[in-house]
């Protein structure tokens, strides 16, 4: 493991990372649109407007797929059934007949859950350092960022939301998901993530060889800029702090990045975010930033919330599991794996 000593100012990682390379003589193609909450970037080289279209239906797809907070309805103004449809109350331990692209994407979760999970010396219980059943968690938090002079959570209502969350499940069988129990399904952690990765796989089918996805920073997947030479993604958050030159090359993979972002607040000295350690229901950060590198774009999403939780000793843990490489900012100090390469120039 490599440790840099920076005297920096805490702040983002995860909406402040951008790419460039060198010019290219073939047509590209630019676009933005808003899905998942976020601006989804696109770039695409050497290719056409037809495939820059499927792309973003891929997201829209998904987006509308996955809202937990929002009905949806499709292009004839028919009812989707999405997640938000399957966390309603009325719709507790029944078999919901879902799409198949929502069903494949809740049963990555659970094993995404299972994965990430350990077991503690002396104890027969999983611990998680990632878990899709936080709803609830979530939105508690989601509540106290967004209100202006809310209170902290109270220990008692997060400590309830712990037991709903132990004695609730789901499973997904084909096309059908059941949710059991009081929690609801999050998919905040892997859903752009995993829509990525669908994207990048049917770039892959039509031979587009040189793209650049940017799901709002905090999930990419990077081709060969000019067919052959690897991307820089420059590292905003710390060019922020003093650096004139943060940032690393990289080609042909998938990034995730997890950090405080706009969605934190300083209460009483401390810093809280969206991101909910599983494990306690608290969303106090413990870090500033953790991006990640590995192929898949969807592992690189939920590895970065998972060890942005559990810090280094996790990020150790699950490279026994996983391919990638790490970089974590703790406000003070960058941590990262060996094959993590950057460039830090003051």
């Amino acid at each position: 493991m490599k440790k840099h000593f920076l005297i920096l100012l805490p702040f983002l990682l995860c909406s402040c990372i951008n790419a460039s390379g060198n010019t290219s003589s073939k047509e590209t193609l630019i676009d933005t649109r808003w899905y998942f909450g976020t601006g989804m970037s696109l770039t695409l080289t050497g290719s056409n407007k037809k495939v820059l279209e499927h792309v973003f239906q891929i997201f829209e797809d998904y987006s509308n797929l996955s809202d937990a907070y929002n009905s949806r309805v499709d292009e004839n103004l028919k009812p989707i059934v999405n997640l938000f449809y399957i966390n309603l109350d009325s719709n507790e331990g029944k078999e919901i007949v879902v799409d198949e692209r929502l069903a494949d994407m809740l049963e990555f979760g659970l094993v995404m859950q299972e994965k990430t999970s350990y077991i503690l010396d002396g104890k027969e219980e999983y611990e998680y350092y990632f878990d899709p059943l936080i709803g609830n968690l979530a939105t508690l938090w989601k509540n106290f960022l967004e209100t202006k002079d809310a209170p902290l959570p109270e220990d008692s209502i997060i400590q309830e939301l712990l037991e709903e969350r132990k004695e609730s499940s789901y499973e997904v069988h084909g096309n059908i998901v059941k949710r059991t129990g009081k929690a609801k399904i999050d998919v905040g952690a892997f859903a752009k993530g995993y829509a990525v990765k669908i994207a990048q796989d049917y770039l892959r089918e039509q031979g587009v060889k040189d793209y650049f996805i940017n799901g709002g920073s905090s999930s990419m997947a990077i081709g060969f800029y000019n067919d052959t030479k690897p991307y820089k993604i420059s590292i905003k958050s710390l060019r922020s702090a003093g650096y004139s030159e943060a940032y690393f090359l990289c080609s042909d993979t998938g990034v995730g990045t997890s950090g405080i972002s706009e969605q934190a607040k300083e209460y009483l000295g401390k810093e809280y975010c969206h991101i909910v350690d599983p494990r306690t229901g608290s969303a106090l950060a413990k870090n500033d930033t953790v991006s990640i590198l590995c192929n898949n774009p969807a592992y690189a999403d939920v590895l970065s919330t998972a060890i942005f939780v559990g810090g280094v000793e996790a990020a150790k843990a699950l490279q026994e599991k996983f391919s990638f490489e790490y970089m974590i900012y703790d406000g003070s100090d960058v941590l990262s794996s060996e094959g993590m390469h950057f460039v830090l120039e003051k």
